[in-house]
């Protein structure tokens, strides 16, 4: 694993800016570290899928779903890419995160929560 530095991929159309604050670290994210993922991404790709940051940037999309710049948000991305600093992303991929909820568990609640959620369903629990 490597620590670098990388431009930020400006918004296109409706994507905005995420300033990342929190990110989950999942069973997907060891398994293709370890190069055992079943979608394993290309050699040089960034870890993570669930993430919770400000909103740094806003478009019609955005402010259309009630997201404006310096909201809290939560979301998870098509494809690995979360542990960063700065995302470009649809903001259909965000829900504000509720007043007075912990920005660490919002973080996992994306892919992991639901995950562990379907894994209790399954189980009968």
């Amino acid at each position: 694993m490597v620590l670098a530095r990388e431009a930020v991929r400006q918004p296109r159309g409706n994507e905005v800016l995420v300033r990342v604050t929190h990110a989950s670290l999942g069973a997907t994210d060891v398994l293709a570290r370890a190069g055992g993922y079943v979608f394993q991404p290309l050699p040089g790709f960034v870890t993570g899928y669930d993430f919770v940051g400000e909103l740094m940037t806003e478009s019609a999309v955005s402010v259309a779903l009630g997201l404006r710049a310096g909201a809290l948000v939560a979301g998870a991305l098509p494809r690995m890419g979360s542990h960063t600093t700065v995302l470009t992303v649809a903001p259909t991929l965000l829900v504000g995160v509720p007043d007075g909820m912990d920005p660490a568990h919002a973080a996992v609640l994306p892919l992991d929560g639901v995950t562990a959620a379907y894994a209790l369903e399954l189980a009968g629990a």
